[in-house]
């Protein structure tokens, strides 16, 4: 059985967001629900400027069947690693790292020094109470920009235990190519059968549609997919204001305006939560007076205590990130990051792969992204 602790959360999200008890709170909350007696805050180094060791102080004060501790995840960019730093007593004399700690506040620090590779196998192992007969799990989400007959045998090299595939045809069309690829079940939802939104599962994983299905939150698609374990998946093709469906859906975006009527399903008993999909959105199209900013929903995400896998793994900055999904009108000079997968427990991420541009635009305007998981 897992151990009911999690030693791996990121209150500021990869960005600057003083600690504050609204900010915190909800950590507290979701710990709770979630059945687990400790939660280390763990925020990279980079944005120290927004832990405040008093208001930890307040939320134990305000929480104390709960063991909450603040920590430093701190990124060894030259060594390629990270280390988590558990901040005993801030008052005690500074202990600095290779890392980037030197010019933190006063700590006393009790510091585990390990490749990056050891350290997740410990804190996947022993911190964070993987089972040792964990498995692998492998998301692809991949906008195949429509004929998918032709291009199974890509999906198919690519490994997936799951695969989400926006601009997919109806499986009357794709089933055959996908069935001799190694296909074990797939699932679609959509109205135009060239082009629709279809999952696909592997290596005798079985996939079904929750009975919450709303075909107002144009494709949003909750699936059960199941196998060795029980694992949700909420996918997604969100056409923002471009959708049909639900007056909310088509002011907010299907995925957002859907988040309430799906709480019940994402909050159910899973191993794992997944939500993934082609969001067409970014905080780099945020504007500050915007109901729909991206930025806002990657929050509730977090809120909601799901991370985006990409930037957990990578410690990125959202809008910044190195790695495009989107090759606009197939140009080489026009890419955005649009594609997300969100997840309930950051510490079964192993890997993310995105594909390149030489690889992937010959098939479409979309590069697929591979997400690993070790449950």
């Amino acid at each position: 059985m897992p151990l009911p602790i999690d030693y791996h959360s990121h209150p500021q999200a990869h960005s600057i967001k003083p600690y504050t008890p609204e900010l915190l709170q909800p950590w507290a909350d979701s710990a709770r629900q979630r059945g687990l007696k400790e939660i280390a805050f763990t925020d990279h180094d980079r944005y120290h400027a927004g832990v405040d060791f008093d208001e930890i102080g307040k939320l134990r004060a305000a929480n104390p069947d709960a063991d909450l501790s603040p920590c430093y995840q701190v990124s060894h960019r030259r060594l390629a690693r990270e280390t988590v730093v558990s901040v005993a007593d801030p008052s005690q004399p500074r202990l600095g790292t290779d890392g980037g700690l030197g010019d933190l506040e006063p700590l006393a620090v009790s510091c585990w020094r390990v490749t990056l590779d050891r350290f997740l196998s410990v804190r996947s192992a022993i911190v964070l109470g993987v089972p040792s007969d964990a498995i692998s799990v492998r998301l692809v989400e991949w906008n195949v920009a429509m004929s998918l007959q032709s291009k199974a045998h890509l999906l198919a090299a690519l490994k997936p235990t799951i695969a989400i595939l926006p601009e997919s045809a109806h499986p009357d069309r794709t089933g055959q190519a996908l069935e001799a690829v190694g296909a074990t079940s797939v699932q679609w939802i959509g109205s135009d059968l060239n082009k629709g939104l279809l999952a696909v599962a592997f290596a005798g994983w079985e996939l079904r549609i929750d009975d919450s299905y709303d075909p107002g939150y144009q494709w949003v698609m909750p699936l059960h997919l199941t196998g060795p374990r029980e694992i949700r998946v909420l996918a997604v093709w969100d056409m923002n204001h471009r959708g049909h469906g639900h007056e909310t859906a088509r002011k907010l975006g299907a995925c957002r305006a859907s988040m309430e009527h799906y709480d019940g399903f994402l909050s159910g008993d899973s191993d794992l939560t997944l939500i993934s999909g082609d969001f067409n959105n970014s905080v780099y199209w945020d504007k500050p007076k915007s109901r729909t900013r991206f930025g806002d929903f990657m929050d509730q995400m977090e809120s909601r205590g799901f991370h985006s896998a990409y930037h957990t793994h990578h410690g990125c900055e959202r809008g910044a990130e190195p790695d495009p999904t989107l090759w606009w009108t197939r140009n080489i000079d026009k890419t955005y990051h649009i594609d997300y997968t969100f997840v309930s427990r950051p510490d079964a991420i192993e890997a993310i792969t995105v594909g390149s541009h030489a690889d992937w635009i010959a098939h479409s305007d979309h590069s697929p992204m591979t997400v690993d998981l070790r449950l």
